[in-house]
């Protein structure tokens, strides 16, 4: 390295620490890779990483948020980003996994990924800790088994909701629908003659706003068998929010039903009454 090439970076914790990333450094830079020294504190990188994800939904938003001011920020706040090595990482993992659902540290865990793989790409770190774990250090933890309705057990589920809502969970079964997608329906958006609904929108579970979905392939729209047809036309008869663009599934107010009372008040009570659920028999899905 010519004398006029030199940067000079403080603030590691050990000598050793200084030591490593100085001869990672010196190795990217014989590979031609760029270096750009970062004084920023992680606490500051991640925050400024965040505010520039302008395309992040509300909900998604609130999530990253979550987990660097609750859980990465007071691991790492205060460590320069060449700092954080996998062991640091490991160590966090356990952490959060002695107070924290494996969801949540996975959730928390991939904000840091996100964090540090925009270091990596701004030349300010060699590699991502995170892509350096073992295998046995990442979150344990085995999501729930699921499955769906079978075929002799939707009458049973549909029987043991309120009436009023029964039309709702049989759009949700019979088309395969998202709560959240449900939720967006406005009478517009059913056309009971041709017998087909438009999915175009979904209701944020966060701001209960309408949004548009995620991935293009979900804007699509769905077959509606002439019996469910029946239900809906019967529906928008004796709803007094029938207007082309009133929810198709309303609250007394006229508004979209909230998704959380959806799945606390209505489909969790039908499947426990209907007995769907309980002893060994694994838990129904509902997204």
């Amino acid at each position: 390295m010519a004398p006029d090439d030199k940067r000079w970076q403080c603030g590691y914790a050990t000598l050793a620490a200084a030591r490593d990333e100085r001869s990672a450094l010196q190795r990217r830079r014989r590979r031609g890779e760029r270096i750009v020294p970062i004084k920023a504190t992680f606490a500051e990188f991640a925050r400024g990483w965040l505010a520039a994800q302008r395309h992040l939904r509300p909900a998604t938003r609130e999530r990253y948020r979550w987990a660097i001011e609750s859980h990465l920020i007071p691991s790492f706040g205060r460590h320069h980003l060449p700092e954080i090595r996998e062991d640091d990482v490991a160590r966090l993992i356990a952490d959060l996994s002695a107070d924290l659902r494996p969801s949540s540290v996975r959730a928390a865990l991939n904000v840091l990924s996100r964090v540090m793989g925009s270091a990596v790409r701004h030349g300010a770190v060699a590699t991502n800790p995170v892509g350096g774990l073992e295998r046995w250090e990442r979150p344990k933890g085995r999501p729930r088994d699921m499955r769906i309705l079978q075929r002799h057990e939707i009458g049973r589920f549909l029987a043991a909701a309120p009436q009023r809502h029964r039309p709702m969970l049989a759009t949700l079964v019979f088309c395969g629908l998202r709560i959240g997608e449900a939720l967006a329906l406005r009478w517009f958006d059913v056309d009971l003659a041709a017998g087909r609904l438009r999915v175009r929108w979904q209701i944020d579970a966060k701001t209960g706003e309408r949004v548009e979905p995620k991935t293009i392939t979900a804007k699509r729209d769905i077959v509606v068998m002439p019996a469910l047809a029946k239900m809906l036309a019967a529906h928008r008869i004796a709803s007094q929010y029938s207007g082309d663009d009133d929810p198709v599934f309303a609250s007394r107010a006229g508004t979209p039903l909230l998704r959380s009372n959806v799945r606390t008040m209505i489909l969790r009570p039908a499947t426990d009454q209907a007995g769907l659920c309980g002893g060994d028999r694994p838990h129904v899905a509902y997204a």
